[in-house]
């Protein structure tokens, strides 16, 4: 028999509780002495560096170039850390931290209304102990802030599913929502839309009317989803083609620049990759999920509608549509993945209940995965740490360069060297870098390709100051050198 919620909540003391685990699961290994920036947290931090520089707050610029990639929410975070801690790693993943605290708390109360208030502090603490929490909420990307408003639209969705909506559920729906698409863009509503459509022709249409009752909250939705959009366009009405790269691009494959497979096979080849990534991802509870997912279909928790038809309908549905799409990546399937927690909430406790110690048995069950990740964060990531030697490359520029002179990056693109790169910087990039080569009048200072410096070095027009050496890693990428640049006679 599934156990009852006669208490749908959780106490204060549970509260606490898993917020020290998250911060306990999450915490060790995100500063500089343990991990430093990846290229896709400089892509985010870089930007929040500009927008507290140069006030660039609505399109987000990479030392001075528009990147019209991703919304800027996640700019705005990391702007306002860094504002109040300082320029350091730290600072920059806080906000990933926070949420992927509250990711926890936020599946814990979900449980809790469906299964009770222990099912759900103990679906509170594999939350935070799942593998895939403790990537993404220590990285400092969209990506966790789009989980957390998933998660708020999961809840919501299941308040209705079980008959406990309130005035404030469609609210909680639909501004989830709105801030999910500020953060990523439209990616955010793939999740509800195909998992509600699929729970609604499952029985569930008459369960979601809560959920559409406020036309209010819908509108105060969309001109929230309206608001950036236009802001940027006005600024900068250029984004629409980066927008349009970079929803549909994705979705056809059009940003897949290799050539080496054709485009079918490379298609067909990855039909099984998330069924590949969800169940290391989920990691260590893998088979609780399983267990779970039996126990609750053999109790009947799929003979009707609500929080067992829902739930599977959210993970199944995106899960076979992200599948047929065109890109991939495993960061994409995150988002429904604590659909799966509830699942394994229900086998734990099940297990737990029949044990003398259950306390001291759930205590060495949670530690485990907190010791052997802390060990992996702090001592394993730091001496295999491949963006170091770029990062120490540039803080050596910082002190070579004499101050006041101008670093550039020459034909980099958006490279990671640059948020370690002190002010002032500027990009030099494709058809305008030979001109600007060739016009040189002065010393400048650079950094370029290390097969490029060595070049210019050889022919006498550049004088070799510092190359960047690997200290960890096997990812394969082109050093960089700092040069100094001879005017051309």
């Amino acid at each position: 028999m599934l156990p009852q919620p006669h208490q749908p909540t959780l106490s204060w003391s549970a509260t606490l509780l898993l917020i020290l685990v998250a911060f306990l699961a999450i915490i060790p290994g995100i500063s500089h002495h343990d991990r430093v920036l990846t290229r896709h947290e400089v892509l985010a931090a870089q930007p929040a560096r500009e927008m507290l520089k140069d006030g660039k707050w609505i399109v987000p610029h990479f030392v001075g170039v528009p990147r019209y990639q991703k919304p800027a929410a996640t700019g705005w975070l990391i702007a306002a850390s860094t504002a109040a801690l300082g320029e350091n790693e730290f600072a920059v993943r806080l906000p990933s931290v926070l949420a992927g605290a509250a990711l926890t708390l936020i599946i814990a109360r979900m449980t809790a209304k469906i299964l009770g208030p222990r099912a759900g502090l103990l679906a509170g603490l594999l939350q935070a102990t799942s593998i895939y929490l403790m990537i993404q909420a220590r990285l400092a990307e969209a990506d966790i802030f789009v989980m957390v408003c998933a998660a708020f639209a999961l809840s919501a969705s299941v308040d209705a599913a079980i008959g406990r909506a309130t005035r404030a559920t469609a609210w909680v729906f639909y501004l989830a929502l709105a801030v999910g698409f500020v953060f990523k863009g439209p990616i955010i509503l793939l999740y509800p839309l195909v998992g509600l459509t699929i729970f609604a022709f499952w029985g569930g249409r008459q369960s979601l009317r809560p959920l559409l009752a406020n036309p209010f909250a819908i509108i105060i939705a969309l001109l929230i989803m309206v608001a950036w959009p236009v802001a940027a366009y006005l600024s900068d009405p250029g984004i629409i083609q980066g927008w349009q790269q970079e929803t549909v691009g994705r979705m056809v494959g059009d940003l897949d620049t290799t050539a080496e497979t054709p485009k079918l096979n490379k298609y067909l080849v990855g039909l099984t990759e998330y069924a590949v990534d969800v169940p290391w991802v989920v990691l260590p509870w893998l088979p609780l999920i399983v267990i779970g997912g039996w126990r609750a279909r053999a109790y009947g928790w799929l003979d009707r509608p609500g929080a067992g038809r829902l739930l599977t309908a959210w993970f199944w549905g995106t899960f076979i549509v992200l599948t047929l799409a065109m890109w991939r990546q495993k960061h994409y399937i995150f988002p429904v993945l604590p659909a799966l927690i509830p699942a394994a909430a229900l086998a734990l406790h099940h297990w737990a209940r029949g044990m003398r110690r259950p306390r001291l048995f759930l205590a060495i069950l949670f530690a485990l995965p907190l010791v052997v990740m802390g060990w992996f964060w702090t001592q394993y990531m730091p001496k295999h740490d491949g963006y170091r030697s770029s990062a120490a490359l540039g803080q050596v520029t910082s002190k070579l360069v004499p101050a006041g002179e101008t670093i550039y990056l020459l034909d980099l693109g958006q490279h990671h060297i640059a948020w370690y790169t002190r002010w002032p910087m500027a990009r030099i990039e494709g058809k305008q870098l030979d001109p600007w080569l060739k016009d040189l009048k002065t010393v400048r200072y650079a950094i370029m390709d290390e097969a490029e410096a060595e070049k210019l070095a050889t022919a006498g027009h550049c004088e070799v100051l510092q190359t960047e050496k690997p200290m960890g890693g096997k990812r394969p990428r082109a050093r960089v050198s700092l040069v100094k640049l001879l005017p051309r006679p």
